[in-house]
């Protein structure tokens, strides 16, 4: 739950402060499946 109004909250009104951990977790876990993808392909 925290992760869709985190999501959806930046996205409409702005960021909520509370939430901010979520937003830079999403972030953080995004670069690291990037990186994953590069480190696979051939």
């Amino acid at each position: 739950m925290e992760f869709a109004y985190a999501m959806g909250h930046s996205r409409t009104l702005g960021r909520d402060p509370r939430l901010e951990w979520v937003v830079t977790r999403v972030d953080a876990l995004r670069r690291e499946i990037a990186a994953l993808k590069r480190d696979e392909q051939p």
